[in-house]
């Protein structure tokens, strides 16, 4: 900020100051203010500030940016990592699963094998004793068509007997009768 001191001194001269003193204090009130700063060292300033605040801002911009890549570059680092380690532990599962299903599947058919057998030897059981109970059945029905026919004769051999005693009374009766 520059000061006119001329004017100031003249200024002081007129307010009843000596013109010595009046120019002392010009120069005091001049060196005093030679270091202080003005509107246009303030707007440079100001200038030079929202300069040097974008270039930090750049700069830290730059760094965010960066570091925002490094994490973005560990994370997906580490999930593929545990992409990995879930497929290992889904491959564990998978077999441990199947070796499971394969117990299971043998413990079914020997189940199954046992059943079998059950229902085999049941049947053959149950066939052997239809078999003898026909084989009973079939020797009642002989003995009771046996028994049949036994009677069956004896009552045509009655018959018979009964029809030759009747022929053999009408055979007697006409000869009597002739």
């Amino acid at each position: 900020m520059t000061i006119d001191t001329l004017a100031a001194a003249k200024a002081l001269e007129r307010a009843g100051m000596e013109n010595g003193h009046a120019e002392a204090v010009a120069v005091v009130v001049r060196d005093a203010t030679a270091d202080l700063a003005t509107k246009a060292d303030l707007n440079a300033l100001e200038g030079r500030l929202y300069e040097r605040l974008a270039a930090h801002e750049s700069k830290l911009d730059e760094r965010l940016a960066a570091h925002e890549s490094k994490l973005d570059e560990r994370l997906a680092a580490h999930a593929s990592m545990q992409d990995g380690r879930l497929a290992a532990h889904e491959s564990k599962l998978d077999e441990r699963l199947a070796a499971h299903a394969s117990m299971q599947d043998e413990r079914l058919a020997a189940h199954a094998s046992m059943q079998d057998g059950r229902l085999a030897a049941h049947a053959s059981t149950q066939d052997e004793r239809l078999a003898a109970h026909a084989s009973t059945q079939d020797e009642r029905l002989a003995a009771l068509e046996g028994r049949v026919e036994a009677k069956l004769a004896n009552a045509v051999n009655r018959m018979l007997l009964g029809n030759l005693a009747i022929a053999g009374l009408l055979f007697a009766a006409l000869k009597l009768f002739n």
